[in-house]
């Protein structure tokens, strides 16, 4: 995908975000394109690893600052103590319409993203963005509890009973991501 119609993913994205109750900052942003990337296979080609709060592109943090200084997003300060909101500007929504075939081939992909990311708070999106990495991992056909306790090793802050509910939410959206991956979506 070329700079600028992932420009107008990450816009859409951003609305889309603004639009199911997100707090929509830069955690929510990162943790939204890692799921669209890794769940929905949208091509945004951002490169993830692992740090402090689940994965995380330092390529992403550079781009939404690009995007801020070309008014395709826009920040906005909140009062303290919360980090600012990341919005879509009437640019970026001309960008995004710019691409109507684009967008309408990921609908589907990006309404899942969006559903999913909603209104949680970070702390949630870091155990399902980790959950998901867990899931990825080469060691195929591990148990929801052999999942749960990596994803634990790797975030030893996260409780057992919520290291598990993340991974099984991970391994439903994964199923729904399949099925709309067989329909086109």
């Amino acid at each position: 995908m070329d700079s600028i119609k992932r420009a107008a993913v990450l816009a859409d994205l951003t609305q889309r975000l603004e639009q199911q109750g997100s707090w929509c900052g830069e955690t929510h942003i990162q943790k939204a394109t890692y799921l669209a990337q890794a769940l929905a296979g949208i091509p945004t080609g951002f490169e993830f690893i692992l740090y402090k709060h689940g994965p995380f592109s330092f390529d992403l943090s550079d781009e939404l600052d690009v995007l801020q200084a070309q008014e395709i997003l826009a920040s906005v300060p909140q009062r303290m103590p919360y980090g600012p909101r990341i919005r879509t500007t009437e640019v970026g929504r001309k960008l995004r319409d710019c691409f109507p075939r684009m967008v309408g081939e990921l609908d589907g992909r990006l309404a899942l993203v969006a559903g999913v990311v909603r209104d949680r708070g970070a702390t949630d999106l870091e155990r399902l963005a980790t959950a998901l990495l867990v899931s990825l991992e080469p060691a195929a056909g591990r148990s929801v509890g052999a999942k749960a306790a990596r994803l634990r090793e790797l975030n030893p802050h996260v409780g057992e009973a919520e290291a598990r509910a993340a991974v099984e939410e991970i391994e439903t959206l994964q199923g729904r991501a399949a099925g709309m991956a067989e329909v086109g979506a």
